[in-house]
């Protein structure tokens, strides 16, 4: 019987690592956990990271303070856990992939819903100033440069995943007052089913992805830059930008 391939997961055991541990567990993958809060806590930081990654084939990155109203000190800690990973994996003789868990945030999309425009795989990415401060996307794209760089040189795949947003609750929540706000939640959500399709799906990649990864498919995104989920419905699907707020 052949040996499935061995994955670590960073961020373990956060929101979106739970989900994640859980739908390869089921399927019968290994998984190697890096995690402060796991069973045998690990330090990204600090501990050594080498032995965890002998063998592995896939790193899934998902270890990130997930604030988007972080500090420029704390989004530096981010990209230290990048810079980490990264050193790690180069030991690694049998490592094919990272699949970096990056975020709808490293576009403007505030700004470029606001002003109805589409995203596209032209838009430059920049930090979404309207709402946060932009030191979470900031970190977010640098995450991206440095894998891409990484992975370019290693000869291996990589696949950036930006993500909207994931609530524990599986469910959207309404915390803003306008309905164009409202309208913006929705288009930014991830359902956890399309999480875990996505997931599944990324493993089996090859060569360098860049994917939005939102349940709902609206005029906001370009379909071509959307992870292609056989769960879309056609209600879901908004192929023109509203008129006025």
């Amino acid at each position: 019987m052949k040996t499935p391939p061995k994955i670590l997961i960073t961020g373990s055991h956060g929101v979106i690592g739970k989900i994640v541990v859980d739908e390869l567990k089921k399927r019968g993958q290994e998984v190697v956990l890096v995690d402060l809060h796991s069973s045998k806590p690990v330090d990204l930081l600090k501990d050594d990271l080498v032995p965890l990654f002998r063998g592995v084939e896939t790193v899934i990155h998902l270890a990130a303070n997930p604030n988007p109203y972080i500090s420029k000190e704390v989004a530096q800690e981010n990209i230290a856990m990048v810079r980490r990973v990264i050193d790690a994996s180069s030991k690694s003789k049998k490592l094919k992939r990272i699949i970096n868990a990056s975020s709808i945030n490293v576009y403007p999309y505030f700004e470029m819903y606001e002003n109805r425009k589409t995203i596209t795989s032209d838009t430059p990415l920049s930090p979404n100033l309207y709402y946060f401060p932009g030191e979470y996307a900031r970190a977010k794209i640098k995450a991206e440069r440095m894998f891409k760089v990484f992975c370019k040189r290693k000869k291996i795949s990589l696949i950036n995943l930006r993500f909207g947003h994931v609530a524990a609750s599986n469910r959207e929540k309404r915390v803003f007052k306008t309905s164009w706000k409202k309208d913006l939640e929705h288009k930014n959500f991830l359902h956890h089913k399309d999480l875990r399709e996505i997931m599944v799906a990324s493993i089996a990649l090859q060569g360098t992805h860049n994917f939005l990864c939102v349940s709902n498919l609206s005029w906001l995104a370009d379909r071509s830059i959307v992870f292609p989920l056989r769960t879309f419905r056609h209600a879901d699907f908004d192929p023109a930008p509203p008129v006025g707020n």
